[in-house]
């Protein structure tokens, strides 16, 4: 899940099952003591959630993309706002990155 705040862009990584909610893909996860609600692959409707909107505590779990990664994510080429397109593979490697801890943002 991406949350955004000053034009940096965060990133942690959880567990959530989506269901097919209408026309939605809707979920939640656990982040800290927040539970933050998703829709869409990136957690607010298909974009990063406010970042300072979140408890200190869910914060503190967040990790900070370098510049690049986080550039990789939004480049024009990717295919929209509301699904994974061609970034989802480079997606994957940062979140594994994060969850063994190898990450350096």
């Amino acid at each position: 899940m991406l949350a955004w705040r000053d034009d940096e862009l965060y990133a942690v990584v959880r567990f959530a099952r989506l269901v097919q909610v209408g026309h939605f893909m809707m979920g939640s996860v656990r982040v800290g003591p927040d539970r933050i609600v998703l829709s869409g692959s990136y957690g607010s409707d298909g974009l990063p959630v406010d970042y300072d909107k979140l408890s200190p505590r869910a914060q503190a779990r967040f990790t900070r993309l370098a510049p690049e990664d986080a550039s990789a994510y939004w480049h024009p080429k990717h295919s929209g706002h509301n699904s994974t397109g061609s970034e989802a593979y480079y997606m994957r490697m940062v979140g594994l990155r994060i969850m063994k801890g190898t990450y350096p943002g």
